[in-house]
């Protein structure tokens, strides 16, 4: 019986603790990028770094023209693709 309750509490504790964990390592990223390729779930962009990342993106796409620069913002889990938070024209173009 002591056993059992332990397993149950040991259980909950451990589930309560990867919740926290999970939803703390998210974080709001912000870039000026160029859009590369629009997919029908998700966007290809590279950075003035050069480096292309895959954001998804719930938003409309038909909006967005390819080779064109914006700001992009983004929440970025540790695990995961990046999701689009919001996107517009770079400032000047």
């Amino acid at each position: 019986m002591k056993l059992k309750k332990f397993l149950i509490v040991f259980t909950t504790t451990l589930i309560i603790f990867i919740g926290i964990v999970w939803s703390s390592q998210t974080a709001l990223s912000g870039e000026i990028a160029v859009v590369k390729e629009i997919r029908p779930d998700e966007i290809v962009i590279q950075n003035l770094n050069g480096e292309t990342k895959t954001i998804r993106s719930k938003i409309v796409n038909k909006l967005i023209k390819v080779e064109s620069e914006y700001f992009i913002q983004y929440n970025q889990r540790k695990w995961g693709k990046p999701v689009l938070t919001g996107i517009e024209p770079a400032g000047g173009h």
